[in-house]
């Protein structure tokens, strides 16, 4: 036997539940573009930690470049430390344009 309060409930789920699809349902996502305006990048992989001055070589952020290259027009930095100086000159090398950031700190 039902309380009514569980009736009530299941009643305005269902109720919620038929507006919802009367007012379009499940919308499609568009598809995903073959380029992207721009990523994030930060090239650190494990075990590499700029705080302790572990960076990534020159060549793997090279490799990681051209993952990106035919999937985005540029790339956004965090940081021109050690290594990732590196970055513009690597990504003008492979078409992206970059957009350089810089970690500000009391050092």
């Amino acid at each position: 036997m039902f309380r009514p309060t569980v009736v009530i409930t299941l009643t305005i789920a269902l109720l919620t539940l038929m507006l919802w699809n009367l007012l379009g349902g499940a919308a499609d996502e568009p598809p995903w573009p073959q380029r992207i305006q721009g990523f994030s990048f930060s090239p650190i992989r494990q075990n590499q930690d700029p705080t302790q001055g572990i960076y990534p070589s020159e060549e793997q952020i090279e490799e990681d470049l051209i993952l990106l290259s035919d999937k985005t027009h540029a790339v956004r930095t965090y940081s021109v430390s050690g290594t990732l100086e590196a970055i513009p000159r690597l990504a003008a090398k492979h078409g992206l344009n970059v957009a350089l950031g810089a970690w500000v700190y009391g050092d």
